[in-house]
């Protein structure tokens, strides 16, 4: 791993969050908090996803503004607001009605040049180097989700954007560098469902983990790694098993999923799915006990 004592430009992501939109109810204002959350990372040594928000920007009707433009940029490490946990970035207000995107503004290194040791967007690892993070799409708009958002007259609309760093923080090829691809999703707080899972089995299993699929949407397909991507692709979330066999799927929408028991290797290499419990249905604020027994 190279140390990051070597230079690198600094320039700013926009991250696009599209949204739905309706129309404004005109002289009436509420209030927006906009959060961030984080599913686990499948790397040990990574113990730092650092994001640098320079600035949020919200897009209506009458076209961008700016929600909040930080003085010093918010460093939020991701892996620490996990399993449920989330960050408070910002609470605004903002005319009533319709939006249609919400974009954050990075400070985040380029290919070639500038510095990498300030405060920016990077990987922190294990033995204490950093590694920036680079984004394929460079200025373009990236990082986008759809969903149906409102700010109510006189009322607080919560949004948590869950960006999934298990498959948003990749490493490209023979490069040595690591890529932050557009993998974020947009989910209102109202709607928002928590599942706290206890395993056993009298198997000792060396490693697992829990996926989150859409009813009837996951495949062997899902097996199936292209480059620079991981398995388990179009999960919605996923969580870790502890020793004593608890995991957390935190800020999933409500409605009804499988989950697919993955087991890894010492080194986190995927071996086999052990299990697929299907049907498991959530509702809105519910925070669901679910025991698994496993062969």
């Amino acid at each position: 791993m190279k140390n990051l004592g070597k230079a690198f430009a600094v320039f700013t992501l926009i991250i696009g969050i599209a949204v739905a939109s309706c129309d404004s109810n005109e002289g009436s204002t509420g209030t927006l908090k906009l959060s961030l959350t984080d599913a686990p990372l499948d790397n040990p040594d990574i113990v730092a996803v650092n994001l640098s928000v320079v600035r949020v920007d919200i897009k209506g009707n009458d076209g961008w503004e700016v929600l909040d433009d930080f003085e010093d940029p918010v460093d939020v490490n991701l892996l620490n607001y996990r399993d449920g946990n989330s960050f408070l970035l910002t609470e605004e207000e903002l005319p009533a009605g319709g939006y249609k995107e919400i974009r954050l503004v990075l400070d985040i290194a380029e290919h070639d040049g500038g510095d990498a040791a300030n405060r920016g967007t990077y990987l922190e690892f294990s033995d204490g180097t950093r590694e920036p993070l680079f984004v394929p799409s460079g200025e373009q708009s990236g990082y986008k989700a759809k969903g149906n958002f409102t700010i109510p007259p006189d009322g607080i609309v919560g949004i948590t954007l869950d960006i999934d760093a298990r498959r948003a923080v990749v490493e490209a090829g023979n490069s040595g560098k690591f890529l932050l691809k557009p993998v974020v999703r947009l989910v209102e707080d109202k709607d928002v469902a928590m599942i706290k899972g206890s395993i056993t089995s009298e198997t000792a299993y060396e490693s697992l983990k829990v996926f989150a699929y859409e009813e009837g949407s996951y495949t062997e397909d899902e097996l199936i790694v292209e480059p620079e991507s991981v398995e388990f692709p179009n999960s919605i979330t996923s969580g870790n098993v502890s020793e004593d066999g608890a995991f957390t799927l935190g800020f999933i929408n409500s409605g009804t999923y499988d989950l697919v028991v993955a087991l890894y290797d010492e080194n986190q290499e995927f071996v086999e799915v052990v299990a697929i419990i299907e049907d498991v249905s959530v509702d809105p604020g519910q925070i669901l006990s679910l025991p698994v027994v496993l062969p």
